[in-house]
């Protein structure tokens, strides 16, 4: 493997691994523990193609996440999925850094490239959290966000019933009601919008907060826990801070990105109509080495 760095606009760089051989067990151990300290892994000229790729993604998967209803399957499986479509801008966000199926690793890869734009953006959230000062930090660590969230469930109808209270088996998640004759779940979840990071003591910025709500039908509101608005001025520092250290990340064809999902957030930028740029996602709910196990020495 042939190591690169990515970006000093990444806390430790990122990286990138080319590789023109087949990836040993040894190779896959050492991503592993590049992965849990970088956050993030371009591949490039390695052979990947849509028939190999889930092979690649099993190797560091424990189960995979069920992504949004709205987004296609893609190359024969129900594991990697279209990303949103349209070619409008898509603001940076932690995927479904909202819900109770947030992946720990999402990986992107590029069948097509654009011709031109259509740029995935990228934001380290530790980088950012290090460039919040004492107020911005001391408001997001005693004040948690409130979601209110609509989640379709499909097959669970029934003609007799309405709704039914609910529990979900997921801290922070309270007074869902399931929906019979919409086969939805309706729950409000309380998520702070800072993470742990695998790398002990470093905390993250990564959530659902620059967002636009139209772009998540999912969410109903987003709020403060006592239902108070998000302060504007806040919001605003946090989007001009980010700016800052957002990366344009331009694909070739056959690259492939691994993001932990917990540390960055990502993003599109708008792109022509006429394009016939194609990225996949697959979402690894659970990767199959422990939160922060090669940061501390374990293995």
């Amino acid at each position: 493997m042939e190591l690169k760095p990515f970006s000093n606009k990444i806390h430790g760089n990122g990286i990138i691994i080319e590789n023109k051989n087949k990836f040993s067990n040894k190779d896959i151990l050492n991503i592993k523990n590049i992965f849990e300290k970088k956050g993030l892994i371009i591949f490039r000229n390695c052979k990947f193609n849509p028939k190999n790729l889930l092979s690649f993604t099993d190797k560091f998967t424990f189960q995979y996440s069920n992504d949004a209803t709205r987004r296609d399957d893609k190359f024969g499986s129900k594991k990697i999925k279209s990303v949103d479509k349209g070619f409008k801008e898509i603001k940076l966000h932690s995927e479904t850094s909202f819900s109770t199926n947030r992946p720990e690793i999402v990986w992107f890869y590029c069948k097509v490239e654009a011709e031109k734009d259509g740029q995935t953006t990228i934001c380290d959230g530790m980088k950012l959290w290090e460039l919040f000062d004492y107020n911005l930090k001391n408001f997001f660590l005693k004040n948690p966000i409130k979601y209110k969230l609509r989640i379709p469930i499909p097959g669970m109808k029934a003609q007799n019933k309405k709704k039914k209270k609910w529990i979900l088996s997921s801290l922070g998640t309270f007074d869902a009601e399931y929906n019979y004759r919409k086969s939805q779940i309706e729950f409000s979840l309380l998520r702070f919008a800072v993470t742990e990071s695998r790398i002990p003591d470093k905390l993250c910025f990564a959530n659902h907060l620059m967002i636009d709500l139209n772009s998540e039908p999912q969410i109903l509101s987003r709020t403060l826990s006592n239902s108070k608005k998000i302060p504007r001025e806040i919001l605003k520092e946090i989007k001009n801070l980010a700016k800052k250290i957002t990366i344009d990340f331009n694909w070739e064809k056959n690259d492939l990105m691994m993001i932990d999902n917990y540390r960055f957030m990502h993003g599109r930028r708008p792109y022509s109509n006429k394009s016939k740029r194609e990225i996949v996602n697959i979402q690894s709910r659970y990767a199959n080495f422990g939160f922060g196990n090669y940061t501390r020495n374990r293995i």
